[in-house]
């Protein structure tokens, strides 16, 4: 099974960068919403996407489709330079990794834990390529399981579960085995940044097609669950 983990991968400065020039222009154009799961519950955070499909959730499953579900717009390009490591890193494990979507989630501060529940990432099509993300701004818990749910508790029991502090500029990539692991994100630890933020930032890239391989151009939704 394949994890990596890089606490330090980018620092204060490739953070900021990045930040200010790449993502928060994105989400000017590419405004956030709060999804929900298909039993009509919201979720704890805002998320946004950007690429040639964006991942979303709502009423009717969860899937991926090429337009933003509140503006009706295509999905911003993945900016330069964060498309460059995600790809950069995703083809170290999977030569013909492209970075086919973004999935932009933004965590406030929420009382109810965790943030995201244990899940799987299952509604892509190829779930051979790996799952890049990194993280800014706030940092927090993130657990890692294995295949099997791990149940309900938080902080988790199961003794499968991985906890990893996660924080600006870390990484983390989900590969081979560890690629269809159930995963959830439990609650922001403000004194773990760098500096004072109030919010948290995680990017994920995902190649949602085998190779050579996508949508066909007249079809917006794809790979509903």
């Amino acid at each position: 099974m394949t994890l990596i983990y890089e606490y330090d991968y980018l620092d204060i400065n490739q953070t900021q960068w990045l930040v200010e020039n790449e993502i928060d222009p994105l989400l000017v154009k590419s405004p956030l919403y709060r999804g929900t799961y298909p039993s009509g519950a919201r979720f704890k955070f805002e998320m946004t996407n950007c690429g040639d499909y964006g991942w979303i959730s709502d009423q009717n499953g969860q899937r991926y489709q090429q337009t933003h579900p509140i503006t009706g717009a295509k999905w911003q390009p993945v900016p330069p330079v964060i498309k460059r490591i995600m790809h950069t890193e995703g083809a170290k494990l999977y030569p013909s990794f492209e970075v086919q979507s973004v999935l932009i989630n933004v965590y406030k501060s929420c009382d109810t834990y965790p943030i995201m529940s244990f899940h799987q990432d299952i509604t892509e099509e190829n779930k051979e390529a790996p799952i890049v993300s990194l993280s800014f701004e706030l940092g927090g818990d993130f657990y890692v399981a294995g295949l099997s749910h791990p149940g309900r508790d938080y902080p988790p029991t199961d003794p499968s579960v991985q906890k990893f502090l996660v924080k600006d500029g870390t990484l983390i990539i989900l590969a081979d085995e560890h690629r269809l692991a159930y995963h959830a994100f439990g609650t922001l630890h403000p004194f773990v940044s760098r500096t004072l933020f109030t919010r948290r930032i995680n990017l994920t890239a995902r190649m949602v097609y085998l190779p050579n391989k996508k949508a066909s151009d007249d079809k917006d939704e794809i790979s509903v669950l």
